[in-house]
């Protein structure tokens, strides 16, 4: 039996603390046990703990992997043991704490603790295991029971620390899978799980729920380096099969049938709802994998990947039909999962939106080891995520890739101290923090360098904390936690290059070089008499009968560095401070600079429309409607950037002019030039241009 520490107490608390066993929220009365019992296990499950299923079939209810304890002869100690004992307690799903406050059963000394309320919980079904190190261990319950025998001012010195030299694991450990299992008997179950906090009604954002409360200091200081494997397992080709070796046997299989994708579907989801109940992905990650549509006569119609894609997106597409239910926009037309429920109700959340913010979480989870991109959420919310919510993965460069009007912002606040003007500032704050900048006047230099980190969680994470309900809910999902110790979140880290690159080719196709970008590349088929002209002229002047205009484009994209130094010096101060020039030498650069410029984001989105390139004479309209202004813009060589439609369009008359000068002294230096009047252009119209 459980009993309560009295002597031992503080010895106690901090060792369930260590072990993230000792949970503190501060909850509305109305707060219903079952939703609590739901809360305490979200969080026990960010600590890497798994719960053992029931062993016999019960409503969803009454299987909750959680169960109430109380206290037993009102407190006072048993003569035998001196110890005071608990037992397990019923609790229906209306039952709340005001209820229980209110019950002699659940009152008394033990249950208070200065401003606090304790409850007690146990384990509902043995041995309670966590995952540490990518191992799955059942050896705290013995370790804690070799710490603390029984209650007393006598606590053991010859005990073992959990995990120490542990054989439990993943299949290939000594003991195997059967010894992940220690069966323990009654007296060795896992221990009291209290979880105090003051009961009153909550005014305003408490710990769990606000975002402040869990932001560093400052951010963006310091150089932040990401931890992974040393050697990748994971690369873009062979991302599902090995995700599905990783996190299930060769034993386990998932066979789905049926006549169309939407009956598959709901089998699928069947699946992934079984494996939210019982904390364990197996059957949903396993490699023999067999999807079937067939007709009534159960004859085989249709096989294969791309209808399990179908199912995957099926189900999300289900969110998306409600997404101001799931998704709250964020910077950059990005969005974020939506919390809906506030500090008040926080531990109040229906059970069924707990299990559906799971499912999302599986869901894009899912998504990702398949190659699809569950938008609206962007690869910051994963990238943050992933490395375990800490803010600092979120740094210059990756913001800078996916979001650089924001990069830009911050390190624009950084570069300010707590005396600079704030103005310059008030779209951010109206947009993300729904106050004006000017309220933030003076602080001091720690409050200004905090305000760096609200500013980048709030723009992308939201206005509330990680560690709400919601949050946790979706956290858990995403893991995909399987009973062998697979975590997804390991699989982006371990991926060739780090999750950086792996969320980059996810939703990019990764711009690594021209090669990335080039069937995306259009150019338009349709020649004018002058651009004819002009490519026969050149062709001659430049001994080349290969030589095309489409050839001009495509050599800049190749290249890498600066083609005409000095002249690029001369202006390099007028480009955007959102552009990394830091990255010019690399072979990614110019196209990645390029599709920006054309389609107004630096990177490929897996939806994108040929991105097409035309060149223009000079009584051409499209280029530019009116025609006083066209002429001022052919003469100073503007390239007209049509956004909405992916379209440049590059003057001819000024490619006639660079030849001009340029083909007489060196044909090289023609090519020079050119590219130098691309990178220029291009980078100029970069966070300046109006989409057309």
């Amino acid at each position: 039996e459980h009993v309560v520490f009295r002597f031992a107490r503080d010895t106690f608390d901090a060792w369930l603390d260590e072990h993230g066993l000792l949970i503190r929220l501060q909850l509305p009365l109305l707060t219903t046990i079952h939703s609590l019992i739901e809360s305490v296990a979200t969080s026990m499950n960010s600590f890497g703990y798994r719960f053992e299923p029931s062993p016999i079939a019960l409503l969803q209810h009454e299987c909750l992997p959680l169960q109430l304890q109380a206290v037993t002869a009102m407190g006072r100690p048993r003569q035998s043991d001196n110890q005071v004992h608990l037992t397990r307690m019923p609790a229906g799903s209306r039952v709340t704490l005001h209820h229980l406050i209110t019950d002699k059963k659940y009152n008394g000394p033990l249950y208070i603790e200065g401003d606090q309320y304790i409850v007690y919980f146990t384990v509902s079904n043995e041995p309670l295991h966590r995952v540490v190190n990518n191992r799955l261990h059942s050896c705290l319950a013995p370790s804690f029971w070799a710490r603390f025998p029984a209650d007393s001012n006598a606590i053991s010195s010859s005990h073992t620390e959990p995990y120490a030299g542990c054989k439990s694991g993943p299949a290939g450990c000594e003991l195997g899978p059967a010894g992940c299992k220690l069966g323990l008997s009654n007296h060795e179950q896992m221990p009291v799980v209290p979880s105090p906090r003051p009961l009153s009604l909550v005014s305003r954002d408490v710990l769990f729920t606000s975002s402040s409360s869990i932001l560093p200091p400052s951010i963006w200081q310091q150089p932040w380096t990401p931890t992974g494997d040393s050697v990748p397992r994971y690369n873009i080709e062979n991302l599902a099969t090995e995700v599905y070796k990783s996190a299930a046997g060769p034993d386990t299989q998932l066979r789905l049938s049926g006549r169309t994708v939407v009956d598959l579907t709901d089998k699928l989801e069947v699946f992934i709802n079984e494996a939210i109940t019982t904390g364990d992905f197996t059957s949903v990650l396993s490699p023999n994998r067999t999807v079937l549509i067939v007709n009534e006569n159960n004859e085989i119609v249709s096989s294969g990947e791309g209808i399990e894609r179908e199912m995957i997106f099926t189900i999300f597409s289900k969110f998306i039909a409600n997404s101001t239910q799931w998704f709250h926009p964020r910077a950059d037309d990005r969005a974020t999962l939506r919390v809906l429920h506030s500090a008040k109700s926080a531990c109040s959340v229906p059970l069924a939106r707990i299990r559906n913010l799971k499912k999302l979480g599986a869901v894009c989870a899912l998504m990702l080891i398949i190659g699809q991109t569950p938008d609206p959420l962007g690869p910051a919310i994963f990238q943050f995520l992933v490395h375990g919510c800490d803010l600092h993965a979120l740094h210059p460069t990756f913001i800078g890739e996916w979001h650089p009007n924001l990069c830009k912002t911050l390190l624009d606040w950084n570069a300010m101290d707590h005396t600079g003007d704030v103005s310059r500032f008030e779209h951010h704050f109206a947009t993300f923090h729904d106050y004006e900048a000017s309220s933030v006047t003076g602080r001091d230099q720690a409050e200004h360098a905090a305000y760096a980190a609200k500013m980048l969680y709030r723009a992308l994470i939201g206005p509330a904390s990680y560690r709400h309900p919601e949050w946790q809910a979706f956290l858990y999902g995403l893991r995909l936690p399987c009973c062998n110790g697979f975590d997804f979140l390991q699989v982006p880290k371990s991926f060739a290059g780090g999750s950086e690159v792996f969320f980059s080719m996810i939703w990019t196709s990764y711009i690594s070089d021209f090669a990335s970008l080039e069937s995306y590349l259009h150019f338009d088929s349709h020649t004018s008499l002058m651009q004819e002209d002009l490519q026969l002229e050149l062709r001659q002047d430049l001994g080349d009968s290969d030589f095309t205009l489409a050839s001009l484009v495509i050599d800049f994209l190749k290249q890498t560095g600066i083609p005409l130094p000095d002249a690029f010096a001369s202006v390099r101060e007028t480009f955007n401070s959102i552009i990394d020039l830091s990255q010019i030498d690399s072979p990614s650069f110019c196209p990645r600079m390029f599709t920006w410029a054309v389609s107004g984001v630096p990177f490929l989105d897996t939806n994108f429309q040929s991105i097409e390139v035309k060149f223009v004479d000079n009584d051409n309209p499209q280029y530019c409607e009116n025609a006083n202004l066209r002429d001022i813009m052919i003469g100073e060589g503007k390239l007209s950037f049509h956004t909405c439609y992916r379209t440049v369009l590059i003057p001819l008359s000024y490619i006639a002019d660079i030849s001009e000068k340029s083909i007489s002294e060196d044909n090289g230096q023609f090519h020079c030039a050119v590219s130098h009047w691309l990178l220029c252009e291009i980078l100029g119209v970069i966070g300046s241009h109006t989409i057309l």
